[in-house]
């Protein structure tokens, strides 16, 4: 690579890098406390300037943990205002670039100018992370330590202005030959977006398509395929097939075939099972603790099962995790293929949602500039390469866009009803989608998540029934599942994202589908049609306001009683009285969204009748827009007439100043009913699965909640297959007796002692895991500057640091801490020493004041029951032995747990979490438990 001619080629012969550290992430309340910068010239790093400055408050405990700057680092440093000009001068008119230049220039540009009221930085803006997302986009993460690993970019001090500055140059340097590899097409997308609009890297593909001009340079299109996610069968020959003994078995085919290969008892077990609930068409309910290889386990018989019986079956096999579908149908499908030489067509398949619309895509394109804002446009931006790229227009390819954090952006070009399976789509041959549903049709295994499986169930089978044959993996959280996506709920964006099916307002202008059938009447002379939409438009808007009435008032009436809480709080609420004191704003809204619904529908009337040609693709648009409001209406009078028995209603509160964000919400009380009446009963034969399917050594409790009683056709087993692993020689779980509880003063302060002595005397990494982040931050507090003394590294969950790089820093620092909550529970995996030491901070109750864990512990005890026993108990160690399960991933893995809750010794429930597990529990003194530990480590098993 010529450096000096591609900083030519992008006029970038010199620029400057550069980065701050502050105080806090608001300009208006946070202060400069030190600023580095880095001047390129040809690709090569010239001049430096890095500056300590005093802010005028004291640098807050987490930034000092964060950038090793403290108070007394500052005491001598100058002010802003002393360096301010030093600044200014450095940077000059050059290009800047930096790591998320949308925060640094932002908060530069407001503190300078607090010294020089006129001064205003113009100069070209460039950002290293807004580009790695947009060219690097399956990479995992998009901190600067992540994209500098990922670009070879030496991060010796991250953090520190200077060095961050430095790795962010080299950064963008290395990320430019990534951007000549967009195509022409991605470029006449990208163009539109950065027109009239200074967003960062726009110059870059600006000059870019003007050099290509200029050079006659033409880049294509690759032509796309869905091949990722379709595995094509490769012969059509009769096959003589083996059976699951002549796989698993002793000198079995995997055996032979594949290296590293162990036979486990286990797993030929479950094969056999699973084989024989397919043949006797019944149902297995099986646990298969981690190391049977479950996976396989199923999709083998399934297989063999499929060819040998069921030739115009399909096997749906749907899981909870990315992780577990991926390595299902990435790694494990072409191994059967490969090495057992079986032929069989496998897709993997999701929810429409998933899946971007070309058609949608392109008209955005062109509106961009009338109806989408800056940070929309960066983020179609984001896009744009991939779009072009994307093989599958699969969103969870592209990990630089949340497309749940950017929900309506995406909402506005992904797959929804009457694009891409429909004629809309003919000319993009159906997009993605629609080609993947064919193949899915065909197919002999389909490959699924909870949620397409819920979402199919809810619509009626459209795409996955008729299906008579199901495995569910990771079973123990399809109930969990259901519950989230079984879910009515209205809150003031919900409404928001319905009427920009309709029409968009952006500076003044209207745009979208009434804005489009206006253009329409007006050019037919079609009076009737231009009232209806005016109509229309007014009412909307009116529906809006009295929407956002609405929960500002809900907001204000509850915001006394929730104003001390740092998090969502969830209240029930029981019947209509409830909506009372808001009568005023709520019937309005009811009233206005009806109409907005009725001329809606006379507006698709004179369409249908009149076939004005301009308006086919508009109908469609505003019947989908109808098909929204008409179910939105629906949720909203259900949700207010609070009327059926069966579900629990319940408000959420946001957290503080998010006024529009305050939600209304309803779910069935008992989504297990659901689940077996209309799901597995209509199987022939069904599989559940999971590492965690029992509590109390027994499999009641998961049947009774996921609803098996209501399957009636067939006989049901229940096995439990048990681990290969060596539980009594690979680990230990430890509890300290006399250790304070939970809720009682000095809690914090004697866990973070212990973890910290802990840590001393082992040296091995250890992941303690909190029940809430409250408990977190205050055992944090006082183990901070404990494990600064040791020298040893501490990672904290929430503290700024995303997933990805706590678990890559927490499996490369030999003897760090990892501080986590709620997800991290399950579906992480530590292999090796690089987690040896697990600490529970406490038993992973439930919040008990949960709606809906309320409304099933109240329902418990009204027929009698004991709703902590037969409910709350079950459900803690079901979370509990999924967090004993990140201890032991492999045979030669060894490790201790520690509970830190004396309930598990002293209460009489603390027997089911000690027989949940599968070795005994041990008790010292906390005074004892390190050396203890250290023992383990040093001379294995002590008992």
């Amino acid at each position: 690579m010529n450096i000096k001619k591609l900083c030519n080629k992008f006029n970038l012969t010199e620029y400057i890098a550069f980065d701050l550290e502050t105080t806090g992430l608001n300009p208006s309340d946070s202060f400069i406390i030190e600023f580095g910068g880095v001047r390129f010239v040809n690709g090569q790093p010239q001049d430096r300037l890095s500056i300590l400055i005093k802010p005028p408050i004291s640098i807050p405990q987490n930034i000092t943990e964060l950038t090793g700057i403290d108070n007394q680092a500052v005491a001598d440093a100058p002010a802003l205002e002393d360096v301010a000009q030093e600044i200014i001068n450095f940077l000059g008119d050059l290009p800047l670039v930096a790591h998320n230049i949308n925060f640094d220039a932002p908060f530069l540009q407001y503190h300078i100018q607090e010294v020089f009221s006129n001064y205003n930085l113009s100069n070209p803006l460039y950002d290293s992370l807004l580009l790695a997302k947009m060219v690097r986009y399956d990479h995992s993460a998009f901190n600067l330590s992540a994209v500098a690993q990922l670009t070879g970019v030496n991060l010796s001090h991250a953090h520190r202005a200077e060095d961050d500055a430095l790795a962010c140059g080299e950064i963008f340097l290395n990320l430019l030959p990534e951007v000549e590899r967009a195509t022409d097409a991605a470029l006449l997308d990208i163009l539109p977006l950065v027109r009239n609009m200074d967003l960062p890297n726009g110059k870059l593909f600006q000059d870019l398509s003007n050099f290509r001009k200029s050079e006659g340079i033409k880049v294509e299109n690759q032509t796309a395929s869905l091949s990722r996610y379709i595995s094509l069968q490769k012969s059509e020959q009769k096959q003589i097939y083996p059976d699951v003994e002549d796989v698993f078995g002793q000198n079995g085919l995997m055996e032979k075939r594949v290296d590293g290969f162990e036979v486990r008892a286990t797993q030929v077990e479950m094969a056999n099972a699973i084989y024989q609930t397919m043949l006797a068409d019944g149902t297995l309910i099986a646990e298969a603790g981690t190391g049977t290889g479950k996976s396989l386990a199923y999709l083998v018989p399934s297989v063999l099962w499929q060819k040998e019986f069921g030739e115009d079956e399909k096997i749906v096999i749907s899981s909870h995790t990315k992780t577990l579908q991926d390595q299902l149908f990435f790694d494990q499908i072409p191994l059967v293929k490969e090495k057992l030489g079986i032929d069989f067509n496998a897709v993997m398949l999701k929810g429409r949602k998933n899946f971007l619309c070309k058609t949608r895509w392109q008209n955005t394109i062109k509106q961009a500039a009338i109806r989408f804002r800056k940070q929309d446009r960066e983020n179609l931006m984001i896009l744009s390469i991939w779009r072009h790229e994307t093989n599958t227009g699969d969103i969870s390819e592209h990990n630089g866009f949340n497309s749940n954090y950017h929900f309506w952006l995406w909402s506005q070009i992904a797959s929804e009803p009457g694009y891409c399976t429909s004629r809309r789509c003919e000319k993009h041959n159906g997009c993605f989608l629609g080609a993947l549903r064919k193949a899915a049709q065909k197919a002999d295994i389909l490959v699924v998540n909870h949620s397409l499986l819920l979402s199919d169930l809810a619509s009626g089978g459209e795409i996955l029934f008729p299906m008579s044959r199901l495995i569910v993996d990771e079973a123990h959280v399809l109930e969990k599942d259901a519950y989230s996506h079984f879910k009515i709920s209205w809150n003031h964006h919900v409404f928001r994202a319905i009427c920009e099916k309709y029409f968009i307002e952006y500076s003044g202008r209207i745009s979208g589908s009434l804005s489009s059938i206006g253009l329409i009447s007006d050019q037919k002379n079609d009076s009737k049609l231009g009232n209806i939409v005016g109509s229309l438009l007014s009412t909307l808007k009116l529906a809006l306001e009295n929407s956002e009435s609405f929960f500002t008032a809900m907001y204000q009436s509850f915001e006394e009683i929730h104003k001390k809480s740092q998090y969502v709080q969830k209240k029930r609420f029981f019947d209509t009285e409830f909506f009372a004191p808001f009568a005023d704003d709520v019937q309005p809204f009811v009233d206005n969204v009806k109409e907005a619904l009725d001329h809606a529908r006379a507006i698709v009337k004179i369409l249908e009748k009149k076939e004005y040609a301009e308006s086919k693709s508009l109908l469609s648009d505003i019947s989908n827009a109808n098909e929204s409001m008409s179910e939105f209406v629906r949720s909203v009078l259900f949700l207010t007439n609070v009327s059926d028995a069966n579900f629990v209603y319940w408000y959420e509160f946001p957290t503080r100043g998010n006024v529009l964000n305050f939600s209304l919400n309803s779910v069935p009380i008992d989504v297990g009913e659901i689940l077996g009446k209309s799901l597995f009963n209509k199987m022939d034969s069904l599989v559940l699965c999971s590492a965690t399917m029992k509590t109390a050594n027994s499999f009641h409790y998961i049947k009774n909640r996921m609803g098996i009683r209501h399957i009636e056709n067939h006989e049901i087993d229940e096995v439990d297959f048990g681990s290969p692993f060596d539980f009594q020689s690979q680990c230990m779980v430890l509890v300290p007796k006399f250790f304070p509880a939970f809720n009682q003063k000095g809690w914090h302060e004697t866990t973070a002692k212990l973890i910290a002595e802990i840590s001393q005397k082992t040296k091995r990494n250890i992941l303690a895991l909190f029940t809430s982040h409250s408990s977190l931050q205050g055992v944090k507090s006082v183990l901070s500057p404990l494990m600064a003394d040791l020298e040893r590294k501490l990672l904290t969950q929430g503290f700024g640091t995303n997933r990805w790089s706590l678990l890559e820093s927490f499996k490369n620092a030999k003897g760090s801490v990892l501080l986590a909550t709620d997800s991290f529970w399950q579906g992480v995996d530590f292999p090796g020493d690089a987690l040896e030491i697990l600490i529970m901070a406490k038993l992973p109750f439930g919040v008990p004041t949960d709606p809906i864990a309320k409304s099933i512990s109240d329902q418990i005890q009204q027929g009698g029951g004991n709703s902590f026993n037969e409910y709350s108990v079950p459900e803690a160690i079901v979370k509990f032995r999924q967090g004993f399960g990140r201890l032991i991933r492999t045979m030669s893995d060894r490790g201790v747990m520690v509970v830190l809750d004396e309930r598990m010794i002293k209460k009489y429930y603390g027997r089911a979490f000690q027989e949940s597990l599968p070795v005994k529990t041990t008790v010292e003194t906390a005074e004892s438990l390190p050396a203890v530990l250290a023992k383990f480590f040093d001379q294995g098993m002590l008992f």
